[in-house]
């Protein structure tokens, strides 16, 4: 499995050096563990333009079972990032109760789909066990959680300083209109750890306060929904 691996990630990151602008990174870095009922893993997802022009490419998430299946878990999406820019959402992926013990490999993708790799990253799953029958469905499914076409006002402003913090974080944001806001925190396993703020806001810059003194050490990741728009980022808690 992981020679299968390693051999399609040779195969599709083939990129000339003039289309290799834009970084993608996932987190977190280490291996996630599911138990054998499967669950839900959030990942962060950072598109990094590392030229001085706007690049519009395709964005693309596959998984591969510990069998070497591969599932798409999100199709092409057109994406045109600003120079010397970052945009931020987060990927949603969820492992069904029947499906096989083992490591699931969950790889995004930038480029020209389907022919083209400008960067690619992978986030290892680690399922326990199995539990029920095995069955004929799909067994990994994906989302992305917030809209990466967002303009850089809005995501040049929804950041959380100091990063990394102890024991606590203040996260800023900025409206370009009025709209109806919820500000939460997540744990890496998608579970709700606090909400920050919520409620109609008017055009303008807020601030929120993450306390995290009675939290373990770890990444956490922030979410703004303001009216149709999703702004997320990652934060790390070193105690």
């Amino acid at each position: 499995m992981r020679k299968m691996f390693l051999a399609y990630l040779v195969l599709m990151l083939v990129a000339s050096t003039a289309l290799a602008q834009i970084d993608i990174n996932l987190t977190p870095d280490d291996p996630v563990t599911l138990p054998p009922q499967g669950g839900m893993v959030m990942i962060g997802v950072e598109l990094t333009n590392t030229s001085s022009d706007p690049v519009t490419f395709d964005a693309w998430v596959e998984a591969f079972t510990p069998f070497g299946t591969p599932y798409t878990l999100v199709f092409p999406v057109p994406i045109t990032v600003p120079g010397n820019f970052t945009i931020e959402a987060t990927l949603r992926v969820r492992l069904v109760p029947p499906a096989p013990a083992g490591e699931y490999q969950v790889i995004a993708n930038v480029g020209d789909y389907p022919g083209t790799i400008m960067d690619a990253d992978t986030v290892t799953v680690i399922k326990q066990g199995t539990d029920g029958q095995a069955g004929e469905g799909q067994l990994v499914f994906g989302e992305l959680v917030g809209n990466f076409s967002q303009s850089p006002a809005v995501h040049a402003m929804a950041k959380a300083y100091p990063n990394p913090f102890n024991p606590s974080t203040v996260i800023s944001y900025t409206l370009p209109e009025a709209a109806q806001v919820n500000l939460a925190v997540f744990d890496l396993a998608g579970r709700l750890v606090a909400t920050l703020d919520e409620g109609q806001r008017e055009a303008g810059s807020y601030q929120a306060v993450f306390d995290a003194a009675n939290l373990p050490s770890g990444t956490y990741l922030y979410r703004l929904q303001a009216g149709s728009t999703t702004v997320s980022g990652k934060m790390l808690l070193l105690k």
